[in-house]
């Protein structure tokens, strides 16, 4: 099943971040989550992303995009 997640532009204060938020509830969805953001980020060389609360990743980049996996 094909999920997307979009990257939400935000500013707090000291840089520019963006933040995928998950689009449902689903605990399959949680269980794959992290692992495949980890690796779509690191093919995309992404290196400086934090995951918050299994459903929310902050990522520093200065674009919007939509990823979808």
């Amino acid at each position: 099943m094909c999920k997307t997640a979009y990257f939400e532009r935000r500013n707090n204060g000291f840089c520019k971040t963006l933040i995928i938020k998950r689009l449902d509830n689903t605990h399959h969805y949680k269980k794959y989550l992290h692992a495949s953001l980890c690796a779509l980020l690191i093919s995309l060389h992404v290196t400086n992303a934090v995951l918050l609360y299994e459903n929310v990743l902050i990522v520093r980049r200065n674009s919007t995009q939509k990823i979808t996996f």
